[in-house]
């Protein structure tokens, strides 16, 4: 059983991002957090990473339609670069 959902697109990185957010917010998802994995090592760690977001997104009409979900209602979706293709990753939890 996978725990992820994962699409593969091809494009460019930050056109990739961009498109995964306005589809998210096109399902009634905002953004709450969008952290850089790539610019957090080099910043941190003074190491090379490659190209690596994290969004964390919230549907908020979930939880207030039932409150047991407020824990579950949360998705992270991750947008990853392939180093080796023009191919851009994007995996959430799977509901």
């Amino acid at each position: 059983m996978s725990y992820t959902l994962d699409t593969h697109v091809d494009g460019e990185f930050a056109d990739v991002v961009s498109a995964t957010i306005d589809a998210l917010e096109d399902e009634g998802f905002g953004v709450l957090c969008d952290i850089d994995v790539q610019a957090t090592f080099a910043e941190k760690l003074d190491e090379e990473f490659r190209q690596y977001r994290i969004l964390g997104a919230c549907n908020p009409s979930l939880p207030i339609r039932d409150s047991r979900t407020i824990s579950t209602s949360a998705r992270c979706f991750r947008v990853t670069s392939s180093c080796t293709t023009a191919t851009t990753a994007t995996s959430s939890s799977a509901p």
